[in-house]
């Protein structure tokens, strides 16, 4: 073989190994020695998982994740400006995210880039996350007993029964009925034991009574028609079933009084349920009338007298209302301290005091709101004062607020015109601590009473630091400016 023929032969071995070897790089790698698997050059994708939770409260933490091929580098965008999304991301992962903070669809972008002969290419997906405000998890009130009238169907003027149990309420308020029959405005979530009884209109017509009640959840409403037939004659009440009084505190006595004309027999019901006030009656009551005992719970109690003769029964309803009372001072819980748990004593100082006095005390301390003691002070000279003192029968610790509601019959009460009265706490008959306009000031509250007869009433009132059992109030020379003060009751906070 010559030296040309040999090298032609040469050349051709080479080629060929060099041709196997990029087919076996074609084949097996990128050629770059790292061993790192075969090259993807198909076209970039990206795909979002579905966002965990899907629906999160405003500033709760949700989960995106996603899976990425063929790609080089990805970029998040969207979202919110605070939820923590934006810039590189890997491609394949997850990301912990903040919502928003406020309730909206938020739609969250990953865009990635190809790689290899595709690096021109880009891919980009989409998760949306909403973000919501959540709704209360309380229920809607729930009439566990349906709000029924017992019987449906009554003669005029006769009497029905009304029975109710709402759980998941905060308050209900009565409506309908003939609109003289009391039944309107707040009642408890439950009938009292027995249902409330109510006495129907002497009309003749249907009837519809409602309670609707609220609570966190929501509200439910539910009604009870009524029949009234035309009246059947009866005895006749000659004397209406009176309370005197009709507003008593809890514990106290009040007196039931009536009389009846073509009855032969009369039964009691209602109340509180105790026996006092339970079966038969006379058709007249005594004189004096019947002495009851006011329930020790507060409340609204139906006192019933069923009368019957030859020509049927009639029946007659009076309400009492048992304290504690509140006093109605805005933002501020109280107690207004009654009989018989509490006691009035009056007191004049000075030599030089003319048609000084302190009418009716008693009335500071009874349950009517509308009545008053009168702190008299018509012509005052030089250290003349009247005291109106009310001591409880227990005491009270210090830190609790104490005042009386007063007014004047002619005109709205200020701290100038108050500048001579003093509030004074005791304990046993010690005086505990003295608050006056000029010294520790005293504070005055305007309250939405209404009262009868006079002019915007108000709580002037002090903040104690010893614990007391009577709390007074007196005047001095300068009340004989106002001539009269009137006091409705003395109160104290309840914390």
């Amino acid at each position: 073989m010559n030296q040309s023929s040999d090298s032609n032969s040469l050349r051709q071995v080479i080629s060929l190994f060099l041709l196997g070897c990029g087919a076996l790089l074609a084949a097996c790698g990128d050629g770059d020695g790292g061993g790192s698997g075969p090259v993807n050059d198909g076209p970039p994708a990206v795909s979002f998982n579905a966002p965990s939770p899907a629906t999160v409260a405003p500033g709760g933490s949700f989960t995106l994740s996603w899976t990425a091929t063929a790609v080089s580098s990805c970029t998040a965008s969207g979202g919110s400006s605070s939820d923590g999304w934006g810039g590189a991301e890997p491609g394949t992962g997850s990301a912990t995210l903040t919502a928003s903070a406020t309730p909206g669809t938020y739609e969250y972008t990953l865009t990635c880039n190809g790689m290899g002969v595709s690096s021109g290419s880009t891919a980009a997906a989409t998760a949306a996350e909403i973000v919501s405000t959540p709704t209360s998890s309380a229920s809607a009130p729930v009439f566990g007993t349906a709000f029924t009238a017992t019987p449906s169907t009554v003669t005029a003027g006769g009497t029905i029964t009304l029975s109710w149990a709402v759980s998941g309420a905060a308050a209900c308020t009565a409506s309908g009925g003939d609109g003289s029959d009391n039944w309107i405005g707040n009642e408890p979530t439950s009938s009292p034991s027995g249902g409330v009884s109510i006495q129907t209109s002497s009309t003749a017509g249907s009837y519809t009574y409602a309670l609707s009640c609220s609570g966190t959840g929501g509200s439910a409403a539910q009604t009870a028609t009524i029949t009234v037939g035309a009246a059947v004659t009866g005895p006749v009440f000659s004397t209406a079933l009176g309370a005197t009084p009709s507003t008593v505190s809890a514990g106290s006595q009040f007196v039931l009084s009536w009389a009846t004309t073509g009855a032969t027999a009369c039964t009691a019901s209602g109340g509180d349920g105790s026996p006092a006030w339970s079966g038969a009656e006379p058709t007249s009551s005594p004189s004096g009338g019947v002495k009851l005992t006011a329930s020790t719970a507060p409340g609204t109690y139906a006192y019933l007298l069923s009368c019957s003769g030859p020509s049927g029964t009639t029946t007659q309803i009076v309400n009492v209302l048992v304290g504690p009372f509140d006093c109605a001072v805005p933002n501020l819980p109280t107690q207004a301290l009654l009989t018989p748990h509490a006691a009035a004593t009056t007191a004049t100082g000075g030599v030089l005091c003319l048609v000084c006095s302190v009418n009716q005390p008693g009335n500071v301390i009874d349950a009517n709101p509308l009545n008053y003691a009168a702190i008299l002070t018509q012509v005052a000279l030089l250290d003349a004062s009247e005291s109106l003192a009310v001591t409880n029968d227990t005491a009270f610790p210090a830190g609790r607020t104490v005042g009386f509601v007063v007014a004047n019959p002619t005109q709205l009460l200020t701290l100038d015109l108050l500048q001579s009265f003093t509030l004074s706490t005791y304990l046993n008959g010690t005086l505990q601590e003295t608050s006056s306009v000029a010294g520790d000031p005293l504070k005055l509250s305007l309250l939405q009473l209404g009262l009868i007869g006079t002019t915007q009433p108000s709580f002037v009132s002090f903040k104690t630091t010893k614990s007391f059992d009577g709390i007074a109030i007196t005047d001095g020379p300068v009340a004989g400016v106002l001539g009269e003060v009137d006091v409705y009751h003395a109160c104290v906070s309840q914390q």
